[in-house]
């Protein structure tokens, strides 16, 4: 079990980092400790358990909540797994959700508590990558609400842009 601090302890070695790093690292890193003390010991790592890490997403979202996820995930995929952002029925369901100004909250990691201002439709206007933006553990997404209804319009189309919804 490795502990929040990802440090572990061994025969003769305390206080080793592991956290970040591969399992082979982790062993050429011990093999290497002790044969500097003058022991040849053949270290076997093994991974038993690999524990999920968990993201909250918040505000205008259809299911906000806490989701779990093994590996990595990035903000489009947080909110894909919160069922996309939050939608009124007006004719047609438009996107109400403020997805050009996202926030991302995060403590670990970073020398004091960070927020992070996305903005979510340039991915998708322009395929610029802050949709890829990787999430952390515990990292809490918050999507804001629009002050001003807006209509995202984007693929083949002669005008592709954001515009304000001046009547409902």
């Amino acid at each position: 079990l490795i502990p929040p601090g990802g440090r572990i302890s061994v025969p003769f070695i305390p206080n080793i980092k592991v956290s970040g790093k591969t399992l082979a690292q982790v062993k050429k890193d011990l093999e290497e400790r002790y044969r500097r003390m003058g022991l040849h010991a053949e270290v076997t790592v093994i991974l038993k358990n690999l524990s999920s890490s968990r993201v909250f997403v918040m505000g205008d979202v259809e299911k906000p909540g806490m989701y779990n996820y093994q590996g990595t995930l990035n903000l489009a995929q947080a909110i894909s797994m919160a069922e996309g952002l939050k939608k009124v029925d007006l004719e047609k369901r438009l996107d109400m959700a403020d997805a050009s100004s996202i926030l991302v909250f995060r403590t670990k990691g970073v020398p004091r508590p960070t927020a992070y201002r996305i903005n979510l439709v340039s991915t998708l206007l322009m395929g610029t990558p802050e949709g890829s933006f990787p999430l952390q553990r515990d990292d809490v997404v918050y999507v804001p609400k629009m002050v001003r209804p807006r209509i995202y319009v984007f693929g083949e189309v002669d005008k592709p842009g954001v515009f304000d919804i001046t009547r409902l």
